[in-house]
């Protein structure tokens, strides 16, 4: 189980399959400061946890349709890969072509 404030890591974490927590007050700024905890995304918890609860929030039904709206879970490794190639060949065609119109 991951503990934390605001930080991305609760996301890698749960994408990993980890419950994971969000605490209150470990970092400067105000509360939910992501909306992590707002979105349903992650559970929130006092500094002595309730691990019933935890479990209960992450087996929730509608969950991991929450976890699809901040992480590509519904794609394989490949398609993910290929389409970010493609992105990154079309950027920098677009920027070679710029350079030479130069």
């Amino acid at each position: 189980m991951v503990f934390g404030g605001h930080s991305s890591v609760l996301i890698e974490a749960v994408t990993a399959g980890i419950p994971s927590a969000y605490v209150n007050d470990l970092d400067h700024g105000p509360a939910d400061l992501h909306g992590f905890v707002a979105a349903g995304l992650i559970c929130r918890s006092d500094v002595d946890p309730n691990l019933d609860e935890i479990v209960r929030f992450y087996e929730r039904a509608d969950w991991s349709q929450t976890l699809q709206r901040f992480a590509n879970i519904a794609e394989d490794e490949a398609a993910v890969m290929a389409k970010a190639v493609k992105i990154i060949a079309e950027l920098y065609g677009a920027a070679t072509r710029g350079i030479s119109k130069m």
